[in-house]
């Protein structure tokens, strides 16, 4: 009997061992963990302000994550509700939002994944700096000006 338990027990470990979050994919680079460790991490991000609302500015992708409902969230940092984050960790820019560098030039987002055990979850740090792009209409401008003479 006291191997039986012993047997459930390891297959118990097993199972949920495997669903734990152990590393953050990251468009711009990975935060992994070791030995099944839940992970926190930190990255940085450039995004260029000229990105249309919908458009994709980056994936934040767990290993281990929950496959159903909506195991991504945007905990901290979101200012202006201006990014969404799918059930696949794809961060878009929100609909009728726009980035402005003069206005916000860095978000600190702090992203959760729900790990498919249910129980732990994992969080990521992303410092997301916006790029400016100069926004001149016209690139040439003309100039009249006295020269101080008279006609």
């Amino acid at each position: 009997m006291k191997g039986f338990i012993g047997i459930l027990a390891l297959a118990y470990l097993f199972h949920y061992a495997d669903a734990q979050i152990t590393a953050w994919t990251i468009t711009t680079g990975t935060v992994a963990g070791t030995n099944g460790a839940i992970v926190s991490g930190s990255v940085t991000a450039a995004i260029s302000e000229t990105i249309a609302a919908g458009g994709t500015l980056f994936t934040a992708a767990a290993t281990g994550v929950a496959t159903t409902g909506s195991p991504y969230a945007i905990t901290t940092g979101n200012t202006g509700d201006v990014m969404a984050i799918s059930s696949t960790g794809v961060v878009t820019l929100a609909t009728g939002k726009s980035l402005d560098f003069e206005t916000t030039p860095k978000y600190t987002l702090t992203i959760t994944a729900l790990a498919s055990s249910g129980g732990t979850t994992g969080t990521l740090t992303l410092t997301v700096n916006i790029k400016n792009v100069l926004e001149f209409g016209q690139n040439q401008y003309g100039v009249c000006m006295s020269d101080g003479a008279t006609a």
